[in-house]
């Protein structure tokens, strides 16, 4: 399983698309902070899972991340470097504590 963070924002979402083409939908997480919104936004298959991930909520993290073993994780939108440093961070520990093996990460920069 794949988890995907930022799935509703612009690179995300053409990440979306593309892995679309490579693994079914029912192998795919989207994790995000409003799981109803992007449901409702009609761009995620009903296949894929939605599951509510928040990294300014660290406890709804884990859960989220749970069953996958990738996650593609988008940097939190935030010129403050020290701000998205502790939500990467926590995002990562949860990765980590879910099972996680493999982490791609994009920059902000």
């Amino acid at each position: 399983m794949i988890v995907l963070t930022g799935a509703t924002g612009g690179l995300g979402s053409h990440v979306l698309k593309y892995i679309l083409k490579l693994v079914p939908a029912s192998e795919l997480i989207v994790a995000t902070p409003n799981p109803e919104r992007a449901r409702e936004r009609g761009t995620i298959p009903p296949d894929v899972t939605i599951r509510e991930a928040d990294m300014t909520r660290p406890e709804t993290l884990q859960p989220a991340f749970s069953g996958a073993d990738t996650l593609f994780l988008v940097s939190f939108p935030s010129i403050s470097h020290e701000y998205r440093y502790t939500l990467h961070k926590g995002a990562i520990d949860a990765a980590k504590a879910a099972g996680i093996k493999r982490i791609f990460y994009t920059s902000l920069a």
